[in-house]
């Protein structure tokens, strides 16, 4: 079988042939059929470091058919349709259970009615689900969301489903400003086209959001964190979920 690796060398991506791996006692071979690439842990950070990448960690989310099962897996069948976090390789091996009750569940089931090209978005749609719930978000709120790639674009699609709040989206790029309006968006920021601090300031009688989410990564991350630490409200939630390296908070 074919697996990603990352030797020694910045971008330095290459398929490796292996065996294909038996699964052990409590573990489940997955036949993948759709891996999801991170552009921000995969694509914006270790692609892009010099050092080798343990191929245990080149991975994200994917979805497949379950190939074989090792003892101990009663709720689990050859066949099943699933979604694991998994390294990219053609066959992946997964705890069928998570070690201890803190550790994250690997392995779901697929939710019926989807894809294989929509199943490996499933846990960060889940997350993004969670972390709305975290921010407990009142209807007359106002939100601002820094970001509108996959994490802040899942956020901003929940928040709307709930109805709650009025939502502002901010990002840099053209594709992303249309997107966010199409899911619906009270107001779009364009940060290359005006200054996303002004605006909300603006939009909001001097006072400020009340949250304001994070989710951007890469250089832009610096900038990002002081703006919405200056259109915060006085009391208001500044929820960080995006990651960016080199830089301190």
């Amino acid at each position: 079988m074919k697996r990603v690796i990352k030797p020694e060398g910045k971008f330095n991506i290459a398929l490796e042939e292996v065996p294909i791996p038996e699964p052990g006692p409590g573990e489940v071979r997955i036949k993948a059929a759709c891996s999801l690439i991170s552009r921000g842990s995969e694509l914006g950070a270790r692609y892009t470091r010099e050092y080798a990448v343990s191929p245990d960690i080149m991975g994200y989310s994917m979805a497949g058919t379950v190939d074989a099962l090792g003892e101990g897996v009663p709720h689990l069948d050859v066949g099943d349709r699933v979604v694991a976090l998994a390294p990219h390789a053609q066959y992946v091996i997964c705890p069928a259970r998570p070690a201890a009750p803190q550790d994250q569940t690997r392995i779901m089931p697929m939710p019926s009615g989807l894809s294989f090209d929509q199943a490996p978005y499933y846990p960060l749609t889940a997350g993004a689900v969670t972390w709305v719930e975290v921010e407990q978000i009142q209807p007359h709120d106002t939100v601002v969301i820094l970001g509108q790639g996959l994490v802040g674009s899942l956020i901003l699609q929940v928040i709307k489903a709930n109805g709650h709040g009025r939502v502002i989206a901010v990002d840099a790029l053209d594709n992303r400003c249309t997107q966010a309006e199409e899911f619906g968006a009270d107001v779009v920021i364009h940060a290359g086209k005006e200054d996303p601090v002004k605006s909300v300031k603006r939009l909001t009688n001097g006072m400020g959001a009340d949250v304001v989410v994070y989710a951007v990564g890469g250089p832009a991350g610096p900038t990002a964190f002081e703006q919405g630490l200056d259109m915060l409200a006085i009391g208001g939630l500044i929820h960080l979920i995006g990651l960016y390296e080199d830089q301190p908070l």
